[in-house]
Order: structure tokens, then sequence, then C-alpha cells
């Protein structure tokens, strides 16, 4: 079948009068002439262009004429107007910013972070070497078989000194610890079992300079002020022999003191006298200009003067140097020499150095500490405070630590290996001051041997005397004969017997009486070169300060106030907020103070009060008492107050936390503007609180905690038990996260601090 094709309409076939179609039907002949040109690529004459673009140049052109006219035409300004560029405004309704909260952004985050990597790394290449030197078949060249068997000895060689070399910087062989104390410095590698004691102070040549003020002691038995602290004294010893049922002679004073009047001393021929302490003479042209440790304290001579570069554990000995290099300086020289002759390490910087700084530390020293030991060309420094490497080495995590020094007693509440600031305290006085009351008692009771305080030959025979004799073992205190030897350096050696009687604990119990310790002369001591750590932007101290140190010093202590005075304060949470920083001397009696730092200690959370009372550790050179843990418990009980002691205390301050937001709330106290109507509902308030503390105390029965002093664990002597610690925290993997490098240093300086501790900086 063909299609049949549709007829044309007629209007399609008739012309206009001029051959164009009709009008019905222009458009469509239009479109077909526009078809028919770009079919035929028919293009616009170029006259036509020509005289297109004339027409908008003379157009644009009148158009200018125009707007110059008006006097708004645009002008170019080659000038920018900031070289600031202009950045995109920010949408109020969602912005962010992730500034400082990626550790990627903290540079010693990062690079601790890549320590970690790096390790992870080193690991993986070692198993993917072994394991395919295990899947390497072996081929056997017969030319080349000896060589090949010498490189696999050399590779295996190699492979163990590098695992060799892994294990002993893994077991601290490679680090140093340092532990400077009131007067002794202890040294020791990581890998030792005890550190060796040096005395921290250098015998130099006298110069032109002005001679050290040595403190001297104060022998005014007139001081109304010490008579009267030495009559609490004698009043409370009495008292504890009849608690505990002691009978006393009525005249053992005197027959202790007509025996030594009469006493004379036994000269010792030189050939028996087996513990001859042999010293040093200084020859003039001898070319040693220095000693140190007990070399300095050896010297017979005096061309040479001592000096310590630590007049305290914890701050520099300014007052005795014209500059502070010059402290830094003999630090360095001190510690460099002992390494050498002691130790025999020349290479220092293939060691790193653990330093152990106080618990309430002045920021001054450990910087310039950190900076100088760097210097030195350490590799690297770490830091840990005292009570915590003392926890360390007694292997508690919690414990309040009771470090007993020469020249200071600290202590520190110590919480699952975090040291609670308000908790820390520094008190002026130690074993030094025990040593100069023992001698002064010796003395009143006519001692045959005659020492000077200030001469340190002297001074050493004193410590080995108190260290021989003190005790707080009650049954020892009776009329009994000893005899000691008296050493000079050029003549021969005397031997004394003498009797004692109560001297022997009422030395050591001035720890509880530190009043009757009666400071040297010069005990304040201001210097010149002093540096103070000062806040940038107030001008401020920025040391560390402590709710203890400032109760201390107050004499604002627990022990001295009854129940409901310390129920307020404990209710009062401003309380905590006066703090002080360790800046100036302050003492206070031991066993009040432990207990008010264990209840700053407690004071967010009084259920840990039990633990520390339970883990009393006593540490340090001067704790070396025999009985000491004896007689601290006997006098925590007795001056701990009652509401303190009871094991429910938790549950009754929420009890009176709840009472008093009630009480608030009913009486709509916030809404009080008259000061007069305030203070009546405050007192009615508290009579409340009184009411039911009364209720409380008079309730509870039998519910007491209990106090318990540690012993040092396996029979270590307690003044080494904080290097012994410390040592323990150079061979833990948390360590290589907290070495300050030299580029650390340089780069961040004291900020590095920061990030590289276990406590706030």
């Amino acid at each position: 079948m063909s299609e049949t094709p549709q007829p044309l309409s007629p209007t399609n076939e008739t012309p206009t009068a001029n051959g164009s179609p009709a009008p019905g039907g222009g458009s469509s002949s239009t479109s077909k002439n526009k078809k028919q040109n770009s079919q035929t690529g028919k293009k616009v004459s170029a006259e036509i262009l020509e005289r297109r673009r004339v027409g908008r140049l003379k157009a644009a052109e009148t158009m200018a004429k125009k707007i110059k006219k008006s006097g708004i035409e645009k002008r170019e300004n080659p000038l920018k107007f900031s070289t600031f560029e202009s950045g995109n405004l920010i949408n109020q309704k969602n912005y962010f910013t992730d500034y400082l909260k990626k550790d990627d952004q903290i540079f010693i985050l990062r690079d601790r972070k890549q320590i970690r990597l790096n390790k992870v790394q080193s690991k993986t290449n070692n198993t993917n070497t072994s394991l395919k030197n295990e899947n390497t078949p072996s081929v056997s060249t017969p030319l080349n078989e000896d060589e090949d068997d010498l490189d696999d000895e050399e590779v295996e060689a190699e492979a163990e000194a590098e695992v060799e070399e892994i294990e002993e910087d893994k077991l601290g062989s490679k680090t140093i610890v340092l532990h400077p104390g009131s007067k002794n410095i202890r040294i020791g590698l990581g890998t030792d079992v005890y550190p060796k004691t040096f005395p921290f102070v250098l015998a130099l040549p006298k110069k032109s300079t002005p001679p050290i003020k040595t403190p001297e002691f104060n022998n005014d038995d007139d001081d109304e002020i010490l008579k009267e602290n030495f009559k609490n004294l004698n009043k409370d010893f009495k008292e504890r022999m009849r608690y505990y049922k002691r009978r006393i002679l009525p005249n053992s004073n005197e027959v202790v003191t007509n025996f030594n009047k009469k006493i004379k001393p036994e000269i010792i021929p030189e050939h028996n006298d087996i513990h001859k302490q042999e010293y040093i003479k200084p020859i003039n042209n001898d070319d040693k200009s220095f000693y140190i440790g007990n070399d300095a304290l050896r010297i017979d001579s005096d061309d040479y003067r001592l000096r310590y570069p630590l007049i305290n554990n914890g701050k520099f000995n300014e007052s005795d140097y014209n500059s502070f290099e010059e402290i830094l300086g003999e630090i360095q020289l001190f510690i460099k020499t002992i390494l050498e002759k002691e130790f025999q390490i020349s290479k220092i910087n293939q060691y790193k150095v653990v330093l152990v700084i106080p618990d309430l530390y002045d920021k001054n020293y450990v910087e310039n500490f950190i900076d100088s030991l760097l210097k030195m060309s350490f590799q690297s420094v770490a830091i840990i405070q005292e009570s915590l490497a003392a926890t360390y080495g007694a292997g508690v995590s919690s414990s309040t630590v009771v470090d007993i020094g020469a020249k200071s007693t600290k202590i520190s509440c110590v919480d699952e290996g975090m040291i609670i600031p308000n908790s820390r305290v520094n008190l002026n006085y130690g074993g030094d001051d025990i040593t100069r009351l023992f001698y002064k008692l010796l003395k009143n009771s006519e001692f045959p041997i005659n020492y000077d305080l200030n001469n340190e030959f002297d001074w050493a025979e004193l410590n080995q005397l108190k260290e021989k004799f003190i005790t707080f073992q009650d049954a020892n205190i009776t009329v009994q004969l000893y005899n000691f030897t008296k050493r000079y350096a050029n003549q021969l050696s005397e031997k004394y017997e003498f009797k004692v009687f109560d001297e022997v604990i009422l030395a050591p119990m001035g720890l509880f009486f530190p009043k009757v310790f009666n400071k040297p002369i010069g005990f304040h001591s201001e210097s010149s070169i002093k540096r103070e750590s000062l806040d940038v932007y107030n001008g401020n101290s920025n040391n560390p300060t402590s709710t203890t140190q400032k109760n201390a010093f107050d004499n604002n202590l627990f022990a001295n106030k009854i129940d409901f005075e310390i129920l307020k304060d404990l209710i009062n949470p401003d309380t905590l907020d006066d703090t002080k920083e360790d800046d100036f001397p302050t003492i206070a009696s031991l066993d009040k103070i432990i207990i008010q730092s264990i209840a700053n200690a407690s004071r967010y959370d009084f259920t840990k009060s039990k633990n520390f009372y339970e883990n009393i550790l006593i540490v340090g050179g001067g704790s070396k008492i025999e009985s000491l843990d004896f007689i601290l418990t006997d006098r925590i009980n007795i001056w701990r107050p009652k509401i303190l002691a009871l094991l429910n205390l938790p549950d009754f301050l929420k009890k009176i936390e709840l009472l008093s937001s009630n009480f608030e709330k009913e009486h709509e106290l916030s809404k009080l503007q008259s000061e007069e109507e305030v203070q009546v509902l405050q007192d009615q308030l508290l009579e409340i609180i009184e009411k039911e503390l009364n209720e409380f105390l008079s309730t509870v029965n039998n519910q007491v905690i209990p106090i318990e002093v540690l012993p040092a664990p396996r029979e270590i002597d307690p003044s080494i038990l904080t290097w012994k610690g410390a040592s323990v925290f150079s061979r833990l993997k948390l360590i290589e996260e907290l070495w300050i490098t030299h580029h650390d240093w340089d780069l961040l300086g004291s900020r590095t601090l920061q990030y590289k501790v276990l406590f706030n900086y």
C-alpha cells in the first residue's frame, strides 16, 4: 500500500502581489530563510560589521560625555586600602573553631605521639626483617659460603648489640638519679640498689670577699619565752612517763651532773685508735683549687672556706654568693666532679637525669636547676616530686608522707599517685635543730666534751652523738653511763665517759614543741641577688601555694579548736581559698600539722582520710629515731579532735549540707536584703547545726579511724627511700614521654613543664 499525499493548503500556494507569502505565513517563511542561509553558509558582509562597530563606539562616546557632564564618571585608583586580604564574614548562626582543641596542634603532644609511632614502626621493621630472613631460602654458593657466614654473624652480632642497648636503656643504666636534700645530695644510677650520699658542700680558697655569715646558736637562757617552752616540754615528758607508769628517780638530774663534773678524758694512743679520722692538709703549692663532699669537711686549713649551694631543700643559698650564676656554676662543678670521681662517668652526653624536687617547690629553683643540667650536656631531664617518689619507693598508692630532713620537715598527702596541693607544708626545723638542742641539754648537765657548733669537724661528731643516743623509747629513760671519743685534727683522740638521763628524749621531743629550738641568729636572710618567679600579667609571685602552709603560719590549726568551730570551717568552702606559698620560715608542732594536712586533703571527700591516717610514711635522715612511730601515733590520737576521728563523718557532713540548703530555701535567704535579718537567720541555723553535732558526737561509739605508721619496706634506710622511688620512676615506660630534651627547652623553655610533668606546674 502506498501513502496518499495530503493536499496543500490553498493559502500556502497563493502569493501576494509583490511575490511574498501571505501575512498568515510570515513566520514560517522567515524560519525557512534562516535555515536556507545556514544551509548555504552565507555570512554577514564586513561592511555591515564595520558599520555596527562604529555605531557602538559612537554610542559609548556619547554615553561617556553624558556621565562626565553629570560628574559620576569612574576613576581608577591604583592604591590599595589595606594589605590584609578581606575574609568572608562569619556565619553567626553556625561557626566553630578547633584552635588548641587537638593534640596535633601542640608541639609537645605532637612530638610525644611521634615518639610512639617511631617505636611501633621500629618494632614492625624488626619483625618484618626477622620474618624475611626466616623465609628467605639459603643459596649455597661454594665460592662465597664463608663470606655469607661472616655476614650473617655480623648481622646477628649487630642485632644482639642493639637489643642489649635497648634493654640497658630500659633498665635505667644510662639514667642518673639526683636527690638534693637539706644538707646532703644522693646520687646513683637507675640500676643501683643504693645511692651514694655526699655532703652538698664545696671548700674553696679564701679570697678578699667578706666571710660567710654562719648561724650562731643563741645561748641566752634568760629568755622568758624559751624558759616557758622548756617548762611545757618537761611537763609533757613527766605526764607521759606517769601515764605509762615509768618510775623517775627524783634526784636523777643531780646524779648525772655530779658525775659529769668529775670526768677526765682518757688519751688514746694513735695505734689503738682504729676509727681515727684522716684529715687533709693542703700544701701551699697544691694544684687542687677546690674540694667537694667529704673531702671538703676533712680539710684542716684556715685558707679554705666552706660553701653550701643549697641553704635549704629547694632553695638556693643566695646570701653567701655574689651572683646567681656563681651558685649554678658550683652546682655544675660539684655534680661533674662527683660523676667523674665516684662513678667514672666522663661522657655526660650519653646519660639522662631524673631530678627530685620538693612538693612545695620554688619555680625559680626548678627551672634554673633543669637549665644547669641541660647546659652540662645531659641528653634530657625528667623531674618528680619528693612525696610521690617516696610512695614509689614504699610501694603504696595513697599515703601521708612525713619527710624529716636536716633543716626542714615536709608533709604531703598523696592520693592514687597525685599530691593534693592544699595538704603540702614546709616547716623550718629538722635534724640539725635536734642536734643543737641535744648539745644544749647535755651542757646543762655538765657534759665533759666541748664542741664548737660552727666547726664542721665538731658538728659531724655531734651528729654521731645524736644518732647514737637519742630515743623515744620510754623504757630507756633512766640514768645511763655512756662513752664517746673526741677526735682532733692534730692531736691524739680523747675518750670520755658521761651519764645522761632525760636529755635523750627531750631533744627529739622538740619536734612536738618546736619553739624550744630557738632558731639561730641570721635565720631570716636577705639577699641582693634573690630571684623570684613572677606572673607575666600581674607581676605577683606564681609559686605554688597551700592552705596548710597558711594555717601553720597563722597558727590556725584544727587541733587547737573545739569540734563546733572545726565543723563551721569544714562546711565553709572559702577557707580552702586562703593559701600561702613557702616564702619565709614557718614552724608548727609535727603531730598537729599532720592532722591539719590530712583534714585539708580530705575536704572534698572525707572518706579518703581513712587511707591517709592508716598509711603515714616517715622518711628522711632526721627520722632515724628509735620508736618515733610509736610516740607519733600516741600524740596524733591525743590531739586529733573527735569530729575528725570518726568514720561516719562524711555522712554527717552530707546531712548538714542538706539541712542548710533546706533552711535557706525555706527562709529565702537569697532574697533578703537586710543584713540584720540575714544575721539572725544564720545564727538560728548555727544553733540547729550545733544541736545536731552534739547529738552526733553523743551517739557515736567506737567508730574511730585507726592510725598506723608504715615501717620502711624491706628494711631500707628511710633517708634513701625517696631516692629509691625516683630510681623506680626512671625505669618506667611512662618516663619516655616525660623527658625534657635540649630541643624542647630551647623552643619552649619553662612552658615545657606544663606538658612533661606528672603534676600541675
